[in-house]
Formats: C-alpha cells, sequence, structure tokens
C-alpha cells in the first residue's frame, strides 16, 4: 500500500514538471493544487474511502512541487549574464564541469564561466566577470556555455580552460518537411545552457579543479571504458560503454543511423543505473496483474 502511495506521488510530481515545462501554468496553478491537496485531505478525510482520499491528496501536492521545481528553475538569476557579449569574440576563462561529449570528428564540452572579457577590453565585460564571480570546484548557477571544439587535444572533467571565441545564442532546429522544429534552445536551457562557442580558440590552463569525488568516479569510468575497448572491439566496446557506463562515446554515423531506423537508438544512452531503474517499475506494475504475470516477472520466484 505504501508503494501505492509512493509512486503515486512520484508520478505525478514527473507529470506536474513535464505540464508546467510545456504549458507554463506558473505558481498560481501549483498553489491552486497545494490548497486542493490541503482541503482534500483535512476536509475529506472522514470518508470511508480515506485510503483514495490519501492517494489523491497526495497526487495533488506532487503535481504542486513539480510546477514549483519548475518555476524555481527558472529563476535564475545569473543565466543570462552574457547577453551583452552574444554576437562578439571574446575571451572566456572556466571550468569544464560535464563529462565531454565525444565524437567522430569534434568533442562538445560544457564551461562553466567565472571570467569574461572582450577580446577588445571593455569595462563592460569587466563588471560581468565581477558579476560572475570565481567559484573552482563549485557547480553553481551561473554562465554555462556549450562549446564545440576538435577532438584533440583530450579535455576531461574539472580541466581550467581559456578560450577565444566567438558567443552565439543557440538557434532552433527549422521544420523540414514533414520533420518537426525541435526546441534547441529549450533543451538546453533545461541545463541552465543558454549560449554556444564553434570551435574557438582553446588553451589548458591547469587540471583537476572540479569535485575530487566526481574527478575520482570519472577516473575509475574511464578506466572501466578503456579496459572495455581493450577487450571488444569497435563499436562494440562503445556500444557496450555505453550502456552499462552511460559513457558518451561515438559509435559512428553509420551505426547510429542504422539504430535510428531500426528504432533503436535510444539504448545508445541507457546506463546500468537506467535499466535498473526501468526493471524495478516494471516489477512495481505487474503486481497488479495475475499470479502467472507476477510470477515470471519476479526473479524471487524463480528460486
Amino acid at each position: 500500500m505504501r508503494a501505492k502511495y509512493f509512486f503515486g506521488f512520484m508520478v505525478s510530481f514527473i507529470v506536474g514538471v513535464a505540464v508546467e515545462s510545456i504549458l507554463n501554468f506558473g505558481y498560481s496553478f501549483a498553489i491552486l493544487c497545494t490548497m486542493l491537496s490541503i482541503f482534500v485531505f483535512l476536509i475529506v478525510r472522514t470518508s470511508a474511502y480515506l485510503k483514495n482520499v490519501l492517494l489523491v491528496s497526495l497526487i495533488l501536492f506532487g503535481s504542486a512541487l513539480g510546477i514549483f521545481r519548475v518555476d524555481v528553475s527558472q529563476m535564475n538569476t545569473y543565466a543570462h549574464t552574457l547577453d551583452g557579449f552574444t554576437e562578439k569574440v571574446v575571451t572566456l576563462e572556466g571550468i569544464i564541469i560535464d563529462e565531454p561529449d565525444v565524437r567522430e570528428t569534434y568533442t562538445n564540452i560544457v564551461l562553466y564561466v567565472h571570467s569574461v572579457s572582450n577580446v577588445l577590453g571593455s569595462a563592460e565585460a569587466e563588471s560581468a566577470g565581477s558579476r560572475l564571480g570565481r567559484h573552482p570546484g563549485r557547480e553553481i548557477k551561473s554562465a554555462r556555455v556549450l562549446m564545440r571544439v576538435p577532438t584533440y587535444p583530450e579535455f576531461r572533467y574539472g580541466d581550467e580552460l581559456s578560450v577565444v571565441g566567438k558567443l552565439i545564442p543557440p538557434k532552433n532546429f527549422e521544420s523540414k518537411g514533414n520533420v518537426r522544429a525541435f526546441d534547441y534552445r529549450a533543451y538546453l536551457a533545461k541545463d541552465d545552457i543558454h549560449y554556444q562557442m564553434y570551435f574557438p580558440k582553446v588553451s589548458i590552463v591547469t587540471h583537476s579543479k572540479g569535485s575530487i569525488v566526481r574527478e575520482k568516479l570519472s577516473n575509475i569510468k574511464s578506466m572501466l571504458i578503456k579496459n572495455i575497448s581493450q577487450k571488444i572491439p569497435e563499436p562494440e566496446s562503445s556500444l557496450a560503454s555505453g550502456i552499462t557506463l552511460g559513457a558518451k562515446q561515438s559509435l559512428g554515423e553509420e551505426l547510429l543511423q542504422k539504430f535510428r531506423e531500426t528504432g533503436v537508438a535510444h539504448i545508445v544512452v541507457l546506463s546500468g543505473y537506467n535499466i535498473a531503474v526501468v526493471a524495478g517499475i516494471i516489477s512495481r506494475l505487474v503486481i497488479f496483474m495475475p499470479f502467472s504475470a507476477h510470477y515470471y516477472s519476479c526473479p524471487r520466484a524463480w528460486t
């Protein structure tokens, strides 16, 4: 019974996040859901259907929290700090705060910017740089830039970089034929990324400026990926690393296109944790099915 309440709350939270991301109801709708949740729980609690009333109350409250979560994430006062430098050549200094996404001919990195200056120099640049502040090793909400850089030299999480290039805002993909336009700007905004750079001039200032714990975990992951690549040939090794460790490695455009055509491209980015979560959800769902289905889906029943 507790599992039903928990999953009802979690599903409603996810639905609240999804609905608010698309329709943008705002705080007023979240407050309304919260008030309805309290009303249902306090006023109708004497009903004979108390368990169902509690579930409805939790669903309303979970939806309200999901809406609040989206609204709070959009209140990032630092996310657009670099708006005054778009379409200009600037010098940025910052730290790589995520695992580099290695492709065949380039690498995508996310740079947390702690210093900015116009190549020609300006008071505006110095003012923006002072507002950003310097916080090495801490992933605070500030200006983040998605950069496309050459595959070599290799970059790692925690590297501090100095880059010179043209700063641009993300552009949405236009619709072509029956293919609907993709809101790439909103896709990046969910990770607080509002700027891009394509193949800037990059120099590594120093290493190991990120979280020590995350850096050690990243090193262990890299070691495991290296061992897999030594034992299994490409492209099977990249596929195995992607499924088991969530590694961001290129499988080659030809193989990726085959995955897209067969509708299984999503397995490339699945990690072991994702698979465990999906398996857990499925096992919970089949609890309500007839005994035979529950029997074959539960490993404990096999022993």
